[in-house]
């Protein structure tokens, strides 16, 4: 078997590949399930490069690559993202404590302004795709979630899904950062945000953050939470990068990884976890997933994106699928980013839209381009079988199988079938249709190259017979074939409506197969409805003899020889200008200041105005479709007055009543990693730690619920506080001060990470050896009646890894035991977090936050 892997790696890198004799494939089309279409999408980072959602190059990767869905906004990086204004916040930044990627991003921001999510929702609308929405509960409060809640319902805007925090369990306390203790405390504390959503959306799909392939401590912690409160949350959530590894790996150990990785991480058994603490069919919802093992970039990893797609979608509760991510799928062919840290630099304006770049589609966007032409086309989609399936060396000395198909029933007159090739075998089959052979021509678009180790594969496209098809090694393979299946259109979705000074205009998707589309508009106020045709390549019409002040309601239905879509989601527009908006909050911050506002229904635009009270300075400023905006560029000790109000097509709504603020420099900034840890005689001992080189005090805020705290304690000169008030609060945070002002965001809400009054077990000592770092660990109070192991597990805390590995003692005694680590399970200069255990009887119990870290050196 050894000598059999060891061969198939030769030929993966050096390219010998083989030929077998004819297969058969066969498409089962009484074997499969409904899919959503577009089920398969992207996250979207473009935070940090020249692209905006406006950006014409940006628009056209979308068009290329064929998203059924976008992520909003993003990963790691919109942590300190500000979903009111659209840009990033320098208070939001540093309540992390890696602020350096959030402040690169916030100078990019500056530059080529706001990432407003109506520009991405009418980019997603002109290509029929849907979006799923990220909420940022590492900075923003409830409150803010609820008004982008609002905000997306006053402009018509479909969410399909609300995913809480981006990748949450890398926020615990083993990583010296407390946002929660675990995954109940993190279930506990997205309540909140889902409350306030609801009030919105009361049918929401909302998804917690669960886990990485594998690793299940934080999702088992959030299943307690279930099991005693139950589930406010309807779909489960998860991050995929199974071939990703801490170690530098040469070519073949991570072409095994990949052979290994991509079946165990889409399995059935996989999926049986997922569902073992969740529930039965939970529906599954991915928003990252990808290969991030340098030493397969290139077809094995293109075949990567597209195979982990398609084996996700063999599961019926699977809902959306989200490659990492858009533009480095279809990338910047220029990147232009020195001309934005030029002007950052040189306080110099800039319009990036203008900055062409082109784009660069990569081997894994070729690859996910033909999956997307599928599934963004698909409703349904078909299992089948591939007879003697090639064999790939694997992990562990093992072989696993080399390729895999699935078929697709599509909603555009064609059908396809896609199969992915991770052997060098070149393969050849005749391709049955249940079992008959499918004697049919078609299109076979592919990528394919002789070795694994191959980059900047092209795409080829060809007429067959599909009666008999040949899928090359290494390689993605789509075959499209007419289906002759006569549908009536599927739904339509308007995505826009704007109130003009003569009607309202709409703008609904595309149904390639539609004759017509009728659109009704009922005025609400009088019940009357009319009717209005397009013909079916159209996609838009204005809606004109509407009575002023009246509201209508308007949607539309797509018409062909086979019948009659469903009817679209429902508009509601009110043919008026808007009504004013309210202030809800003024952040001053140095030469800054942040306001915002309730949005309004049927604003396409606000205009904020502000004026110095000297008179010296008056400014009418478009802010675009937003709730919130930061001006800039204010003199510190002068005082202002500002005041926002709506407009759209028919006029402008009164402006507010004016609310007045003073900037000041030295602005202190927000603590962070607050954290709240139990004496021994039951008061709680508050730390944090502060960003700040000048002095600064603090409030101390505390309770019994997550985001409603009371001042506890003003005027606090160090970084500690002791609330002796035993039991009467659980949570915790903290507000910087001083002569200027205050910190206008909390950093995070620490909660009391309780002790055991009569069990103790601590990591007393780390001390390296010439063979290792040996643990010395004491315990008390502890039964141990049966059958008991002690040990250590030891996390890399490095930045985002999830490895834990559990070391055993064999030095112990009544009250203490040691354990080696040794340096072959370390790599130099690498942090690693080390919690103790004991374990009686398969029970273990392990030693209390903080835990102790240390570099390997």
């Amino acid at each position: 078997m050894k000598q059999l892997g060891l061969l198939l790696i030769s030929v993966a890198l050096f390219g010998t590949t083989t030929i077998r004799a004819q297969q058969t494939m066969n498409i089962d089309t009484n074997s499969g399930h409904e899919i959503l279409i577009g089920s398969s999408g992207f996250n979207v980072r473009i935070a940090d490069k020249v692209w905006n959602y406006t950006h014409p190059d940006f628009r056209s990767a979308v068009e290329q690559l064929k998203p059924g869905w976008l992520r909003f906004y993003s990963g790691t990086i919109g942590d300190a993202f500000n979903s009111a204004t659209g840009r990033y916040d320098e208070e939001y930044a540093y309540t992390h404590d890696e602020s350096k990627q959030f402040l690169t991003a916030l100078s990019y921001s500056e530059i080529k302004g706001p990432a407003r999510l109506t520009d991405l929702y009418q980019l997603l609308g002109n290509n029929n795709a849907r979006l799923i929405i990220t909420v940022n509960a590492f900075t923003e409060t409830p409150e803010k979630v609820g008004e982008l809640a609002r905000f997306c319902k006053n402009n018509n805007i479909i969410v399909e899904a609300w995913q809480f925090c981006n990748e949450p369990y890398f926020y615990v306390p083993h990583r010296n950062r407390y946002w929660w203790n675990d995954g109940t405390d993190y279930a506990l504390k997205m309540k909140s945000f889902a409350d306030e959503i609801q009030k919105t959306f009361p049918d929401a799909n909302l998804a917690l953050n669960c886990t990485w392939d594998g690793i299940w401590g934080f999702m088992k912690e959030i299943n307690k939470y279930q099991t005693d409160n139950g589930h406010y949350w309807n779909m489960f959530s998860k991050h995929s990068y199974a071939p990703h590894t801490g170690a530098n790996e040469t070519f073949d150990q991570a072409y095994r990884r990949v052979n290994s990785k991509i079946i165990e991480a889409t399995s059935p058994n996989a999926m049986a976890e997922i569902e073992t603490w969740s529930w039965k069919g939970v529906p599954m919802l991915i928003t990252e997933f990808g290969v991030w093992n340098r030493s397969v970039n290139g077809i094995v990893s293109a075949i990567y994106n597209a195979e982990y797609t398609l084996r996700q979608l063999q599961h019926p509760n699977t809902r959306w699928i989200g490659s990492h991510e858009i533009s480095n799928k279809c990338e910047p062919a220029e990147k232009n980013t020195k001309l934005i840290t030029d002007a950052y630099k040189n306080h110099r304006e800039l319009n990036t839209d203008s900055i062409r770049t082109g784009t660069f589609l990569t081997d894994e966007g070729k690859a996910l381009q033909l999956v997307h032409t599928a599934t963004s086309n698909a409703d349904y989609t078909w299992n089948a079988t591939i007879s003697d399936n090639p064999k790939v060396p694997a992990m562990k000395d093992t072989l696993a199988d080399g390729m895999y198909a699935r078929a697709f029933r599509g909603i555009d007159g064609n059908n396809y079938l896609l199969v992915t090739n991770r052997s060098a075998q070149s393969c050849s089959f005749g391709l049955n249709l249940d079992n008959k052979p499918l004697d049919v021509n078609g299109h076979w678009q592919y990528m394919a190259s002789t070795t694994g180790n191959a980059t900047n594969i092209p795409l080829t496209t060809k007429q067959v017979n599909l009666s008999k098809i040949t899928i090359p090694a290494f390689s993605v393979n789509l075959y499209t074939w007419k289906s002759h299946l006569l549908l009536k259109p599927t739904q339509p979705r308007i995505y826009s409506a704007a109130v003009t000074n003569v009607g309202v205009a709409i703008k609904w998707w595309n149904r390639h197969n539609a004759s017509k589309f009728v659109i009704t508009c009922t005025d609400t106020d009088t019940q009357k409805s009319s009717i209005t045709t397009e013909d079916g390549q159209q996609n838009s019409t204005l809606l004109s003899g509407l009575a002023a002040g009246h509201t209508y309601c308007i949607s539309v239905q797509a018409i062909n020889n086979q019948g009659t879509s469903e009817t679209s989601n429902q508009v509601n527009m009110t043919f008026q200008k808007p009504v004013q908006p309210k202030i809800i909050e003024l952040a001053p911050f140095n030469t800054t200041a942040t306001l915002y506002w309730h949005s309004v229904s049927g604003a396409q635009n606000y205009l904020l105005k502000i004026e110095s009270t000297d008179g010296s300075d008056t400014q009418i400023l478009q802010t675009g479709n937003v709730f919130g905006f930061r001006m800039h560029n204010l003199t510190p000790g002068k005082t202002y007055h500002v005041s926002i109000a709506a407009t759209n097509g028919l006029g402008t709504s009164s402006f507010t009543e004016p609310a007045t603020f003073v900037c000041r420099t030295g602005m202190p900034l927000p603590v962070h990693d607050v954290s709240a840890n139990e004496n021994a005689d039951g008061s709680t001992k508050i730390t944090w730690t502060d960003n700040n080189t000048e002095p600064t005090m603090y409030r101390i805020y505390g309770g019994n619920e997550p985001y409603k705290l009371q001042l506890i304690a003003d005027s606090v000169t160090t970084n500690t506080y002791t609330d002796r008030s035993t039991g009467q609060h659980h949570f915790y945070t903290v507000k910087t001060f001083n002569q200027s002002g205050k910190s206008n965001v909390y950093p995070n809400v620490a909660t009391i990470i309780k002790r055991n009054k009569k069990i103790e077990i601590n990591v007393d000592e780390i001390t390296q050896t010439a063979h290792g770092y040996e643990v010395r660990v004491s315990h008390k109070n502890i039964k141990t009646d049966g059958e008991t192991r002690y040990g250590i597990a030891i996390s890399n805390i490095s930045y985002l890894t999830v490895e834990e590995t559990k070391l055993e003692s064999t030095q112990y005694t009544e009250k203490s035991f040691t354990v080696l680590i040794p340096n072959d399970l370390l790599t130099k200069g690498q942090t690693y977090s080390v919690k103790a255990y004991v374990e009686t009887n398969g029970s273990p119990i392990f030693s209390e936050p903080p835990y102790k870290n240390f570099k390997a050196q």
